[in-house]
């Protein structure tokens, strides 16, 4: 289709951005000439990267919710991929899809990317944006690309018996922001402050959801696996740690940090909160002899750790330190702040 000449946001029809909007947004980007060698651009349609190692790791990721934070989240939900990856992230190409009448929102969008993507040092390097009827809110996909700086790659599937299992962080940190953002108004019902409402919303950035500072020092510890907990909980973030391995982990849930804050904003829907997506959180196995050192340079560096689980023999599964008994993966329980 052809867009309007009127390029005021809400008079573009469905289709690709016209020329000059494109343009704009693109001028935003400044990737890293020692390490592109063709970045975004308007005519151009892929990107060519300079890659002096000869391992890259490469995840993909949508954002389909958090319309005022959607390029917040593509930044550090595809980066914390390649952290527990063993990789530095470094290169980013992202697609947009925005509801027709909405074009208002690309700059703000690009300028958003471009400062999130900036700050861990990642180049934005191609992409594509478009208004289609397609969708009634804003959509995000990126494909970020990193160095895996070790000999190997890490990931989850390194877990050995006689591992200790860290975990970063408190659960459900993630969920907590978002219950609060989305429904402020049911936890003033319930008897929260607005102060207490505004901590909580301000966890996505205070202490925020990246993992890349946990990763960069487990694997300076010499780690033996990651994995960052996301949709699910820590509960289904050792489930898939230890599926992963084919390993068995023995989980001590009561060793699971989470936050006073935390438990009052999930007790308002009943959200356990070792099943609420845990975005900030990084599981990390390591020999048991390399633990203490881990824990204590962490936390030298203002992360939290705990040790909430075993390595162990058997068949490959999480069981309860207490009862022995299987524990297996629930939906995450955030939906419940959205009604049955």
């Amino acid at each position: 289709m052809t867009p309007d000449a009127d390029n005021s946001g809400s008079k573009i029809k469905a289709g690709k951005l016209p020329p000059e909007m494109l343009e704009d947004m693109l001028s935003r980007f400044k990737p890293d000439p020692a390490h592109v060698v063709v970045g975004p651009g308007v005519g151009l349609d892929a990107a060519v990267i300079r890659t002096p190692l000869p391992l890259m790791a490469v995840t993909s990721d949508p954002i389909t919710l958090a319309a005022d934070l959607i390029a917040y989240y593509c930044v550090h939900v595809n980066a914390n991929d390649l952290a527990a990856m063993g990789a530095d992230p470094q290169f980013m190409v992202a697609v947009c899809l925005l509801p027709v009448g909405q074009a208002d929102r690309v700059q703000s969008i690009a300028s958003d990317l471009a400062r999130y993507a900036g700050q861990l040092n990642i180049n934005v390097i191609g992409g594509h944006t478009e208004l289609t009827a397609a969708v009634n809110s804003p959509v995000m996909v990126a494909t970020m690309l990193g160095r895996v700086v070790t000999d190997q790659p890490i990931g989850a599937a390194g877990a050995q018996a006689g591992d200790v299992v860290i975990m970063t962080g408190q659960a459900a940190l993630e969920a907590t922001a978002i219950a609060a953002r989305e429904k402020p108004h049911c936890l003033r019902a319930a008897g929260l402050a607005d102060s207490l409402i505004e901590t909580a919303q301000n966890l996505l950035f205070d202490p925020g959801i990246s993992v890349l500072p946990q990763a960069r020092i487990a694997i300076r510890s010499g780690c033996s696996a990651m994995h960052d907990a996301t949709e699910g909980g820590m509960v289904s973030a050792v489930w898939e740690m230890a599926r992963a391995a084919e390993v068995r982990i023995r989980l001590h849930r009561d060793q699971i940090p989470v936050s006073d804050l935390t438990r009052r904003v999930c007790a308002v829907w009943d959200i356990d909160p070792l099943a609420a997506i845990s975005s900030g959180s990084l599981l990390i196995a390591i020999p048991a002899a390399k633990a203490d050192p881990l824990i204590e340079d962490l936390r030298r560096s203002g992360i939290a750790a705990a040790v909430i689980g075993h390595v162990i023999e058997g068949n490959a599964g999480v069981e309860d330190a207490r009862t022995a008994q299987p524990i297996h993966p629930v939906q995450d329980q955030i939906a419940r702040i959205y009604g049955p």
